[in-house]
């Protein structure tokens, strides 16, 4: 089963999980591809470097706090919203409301959106999900009276682990030790929030014909 077909059905995972995750994907790599990462991952500067001392540089990584964390996942969440509120401005009734999360980087509240008909019938909620999701960013749920529609944040940067290490006893890899950029979300060319389809497991930047669409499936009205 590839990472794609994973991604919809998995659960969310501690902090701690998600980078045990990464560590097995690392691991995994090294055994499938150690001849040539040394030469496709070092840089020039780090040939460079690495020449002028025998011991490789240990480099720390600074892992986000659970407020950085935070901060950046309803960043995210609240552009999308005011997004959504332009969209449907002046079609469909959209009213902001505020929510409880409780996740492995605490709880909090976060905005979310409920949409109507000009009439007043309710379609669909627009609510964040969480921030700690496996091989994405974040998960925003689309829910209505026939079920959920979800979107995930995906970055369309290449996933770095080059030379981390989080202190003595603790390396997820061995200091020093470069390794290729893991991308987890191949095919993504813009950072943004993306629905799944299940059929061919392919992912679709959300945009307004797309958020009409998935209103369409959870609430059965047609547009």
């Amino acid at each position: 089963m590839s990472i794609n077909e994973l991604l919809p059905t998995l659960t969310t995972l501690s902090h701690a999980d998600k980078w045990q995750v990464m560590q097995l994907l690392v691991s995994q790599l090294a055994q499938e591809d150690s001849a040539n990462w040394s030469h496709k991952s070092t840089s020039q500067e780090d040939n460079r470097r690495l020449k002028e001392s025998d011991t490789p540089p240990r480099v720390v990584a600074k892992l986000p706090t659970a407020e950085e964390e935070k901060q950046v996942f309803l960043a995210r969440v609240e552009t999308l919203l005011a997004e959504i509120e332009n969209w449907l401005s002046g079609e469909l009734q959209v009213t902001r409301q505020t929510i409880e999360i409780t996740e492995f980087i605490g709880t909090y509240t976060a905005p979310s959106l409920v949409i109507r008909l000009p009439q007043g019938r309710k379609l669909a909620e627009v609510c964040p999900g969480n921030a700690g999701v496996v091989a994405a960013e974040g998960r925003i749920d689309i829910h209505g009276r026939l079920g959920t529609e979800y979107l995930y944040f995906y970055l369309s940067s290449l996933m770095t682990m080059l030379k981390v290490s989080l202190g003595k006893g603790e390396d997820i890899i061995p200091a020093g030790t470069l390794v290729p950029n893991i991308h987890l979300s191949r095919g993504i060319k813009v950072d943004g929030w993306y629905w799944i389809d299940e059929q061919d497991m392919k992912r679709h930047l959300l945009n307004k014909d797309l958020l009409l669409k998935l209103i369409s499936r959870v609430s059965d009205y047609d547009f």
